[in-house]
């Protein structure tokens, strides 16, 4: 397995969720066998990365994301990763760094849904207008997807969740509750799936509880990265 580089810091929550999947992804790979995934994390400031993810990039953090990248290709990390759907707006904020691809989660989910024939897909814990953007341009570009989002209270709601609970190990039923009222809300324009976003909602949303298709953006993305990561030591890509 070739070694890559997995960015986090918008939750310390979120990046326990994806290296755990990542080790899981693994494991099931190889049953029975002692394998684990190879990786290195970089850890960012919160505060900043929030502010960044906004659309308020500052070019102390533009600096420091370059920084980071170059170390981590001088380290012999083969590829970077985001540990949330939040970070993939940071994207071209790395200028250009020698053989470092970015495994995007985003396009990874994207083509999830399309193999499973979804045409409207519900977003579930995006934060802001960049990220929703991001999404809503890449489910239509790539698969011809259109995206719902919940009603602006409800994805307040949702936000509120996920920084006051999830992003600290907190579990509330009511709150579990409540966001699988905002799914259901999301069923009656027509969605046929929901891409739970946010890597701490899977603390709250499970595929047996939920009201429609759930396709776990965390999940999802750790499969490929570690498939990535498998087949690349054949060759490129």
């Amino acid at each position: 397995m070739k070694l890559f580089g997995v960015l986090g810091g918008l939750t310390p929550e979120a990046n326990a969720i994806f290296a755990r999947l990542l080790h899981e992804e693994v494991r099931h790979r190889f049953p029975g066998r002692n394998h684990s995934a190879r990786f290195v994390t970089a850890m960012l400031d919160r505060h900043e990365l929030a502010a960044c993810c906004a659309g308020r990039a500052s070019p102390p953090l533009r600096r420091q994301l370059q920084s980071i990248a170059r170390g981590l290709a001088t380290a012999g990390v083969e590829a970077l990763v985001f540990d949330s759907s939040a970070l993939h707006v940071l994207a071209d904020q790395f200028g250009a760094v020698p053989r470092l691809p970015l495994l995007s989660g985003i396009e990874a989910c994207v083509a999830e849904c399309q193999v499973q024939n979804i045409t409207c897909a519900g977003l579930l814990g995006t934060r802001g207008a960049a990220e929703e953007k991001l999404w809503r341009d890449r489910l239509m570009n790539i698969a011809g997807i259109h995206a719902v989002l919940p009603c602006q209270p409800d994805r307040h709601l949702v936000t509120r969740i996920i920084d006051d609970e999830l992003a600290h190990g907190i579990v509330h039923e009511a709150s579990q509750v409540a966001v699988i009222r905002v799914m259901k809300a999301m069923g009656r324009q027509r969605v046929q799936g929901v891409v739970v976003v946010a890597p701490e909602l899977s603390l709250l949303v499970h595929p047996e509880d939920s009201p429609l298709r759930a396709f776990d953006f965390a999940q999802i993305h750790s499969r490929a990265v570690v498939g990535w990561a498998l087949s690349a030591a054949k060759g490129p890509g």
